[in-house]
């Protein structure tokens, strides 16, 4: 970084002169053309051409239609990639099984429609725009969506599995459909800094909410954890044991629904750090359990392992809690400070 002054010329017009190296670098001379982008978080861009910035407006990627999941696979990293249209060729042919791929996919991602399926390309487009999106929300429904999950998973750890597993399925599309937008548009801002002025939201704020939608979709990988290992039991689940996971769970959940909740409103230092330890303290006492139960006798080992596993996915949430509770330990030593 180096420091310029201002020069104040005719008109009351500002100047400041720029690095030669870089002007030498990109040929340019005195006279010379270049872009000047103002952006709401107070910085200045000057680029020497528009190709400058990376290009997430459009992209087309040929494929071969061998497989249907292929397709809603390239098309679905397009769109977290952050581009806001995809076409898909191929030298081949597009088949109905690919057409309807294309538009199952388009239906769990937020604001994507199918523009155009013909027997030679696909064309998918998100109609979102970019400044009617609130990360934040999406953030708060993921928080909502996940806790959900893991209750109904850990409330009641006796209930019947597969009532259980069927409403997870029901939610798990809205929480892929929500991650998803948040790492389309946080990808988006990656590339371009008009993506973050649109969103509203400063870049390091985005990272915050971006990572905590990425911790909160891996909780529901430990939550699915959590029921195959019940799945898993050869003998019934013993009562104390279930009272005291049912337990952890609870203070599990409680954390992250505190820490979320903390990134968010930029929650104080203090009690920010405070989150950080109860998170540490019940991935502690998950932790404790398990070892608990490994010297358990009375416990046979194919079960003993499955009760550990329960135990694990629930030390396992407790981490992702304290991963987000750090992340507002950062929002508000940043915020602390600015003031």
């Amino acid at each position: 970084m180096e420091t310029r002054k201002l020069q104040k010329v005719g008109g009351g017009t500002y100047t400041v002169s720029i690095p030669k190296d870089w002007a030498t670098d990109h040929r340019l001379e005195a006279g010379a053309p270049v872009h000047v982008y103002t952006h709401d978080d107070g910085t200045l861009v000057v680029r020497s051409s528009r190709s400058d910035e990376e290009p997430v407006e459009s992209a087309t990627l040929e494929v071969s239609p061998d497989d249907p999941e292929d397709v809603a696979r390239v098309l679905r990293a397009a769109y977290t990639a952050g581009f806001g249209e995809v076409t898909l060729t191929t030298e081949e042919v597009f088949t109905e099984d690919d057409h309807r791929a294309a538009q199952s996919l388009a239906s769990t991602l937020a604001g994507v429609e199918v523009l155009e399926a013909t027997e030679s390309s696909l064309t998918a487009r998100n109609f979102l725009d970019s400044g009617e999106v609130s990360v934040r929300q999406a953030v708060g429904q993921l928080r909502f969506l996940t806790l959900a999950m893991h209750r109904t998973v850990t409330e009641d750890l006796a209930a019947p599995v597969e009532e259980r597993r069927e409403h997870l399925r029901q939610r798990e599309d809205d929480m892929e459909r929500f991650f998803g937008m948040v790492t389309h548009h946080f990808t988006r801002a990656l590339a371009s800094l008009k993506e973050v002025d649109a969103l509203g939201v400063s870049r390091l704020d985005l990272f915050a909410y971006y990572l905590s939608a990425h911790h909160l979709a891996a909780v529901v990988t430990h939550v699915k954890r959590v029921l195959a290992e019940v799945e898993r039991l050869e003998g019934e689940l013993p009562e104390s044991f279930v009272d005291e996971a049912e337990e952890l769970a609870a203070a599990a959940r409680d954390v992250i629904e505190r820490a979320v909740t903390a990134v968010l409103n930029e929650t104080g230092l203090a009690e920010a750090s405070v989150l950080v330890e109860d998170a540490d303290d019940v991935a502690a006492r998950a932790a404790d359990a398990k070892q608990a139960l490994r010297e358990d006798e009375t416990v046979g080992r194919s079960d003993a392992r499955a009760l550990a596993g329960v135990l694990d996915g629930i030390e396992r949430t407790a981490e992702r809690g304290a991963d987000i509770a750090e992340m507002a330990v950062q929002t508000a030593i940043r915020a602390e400070n600015q003031q």
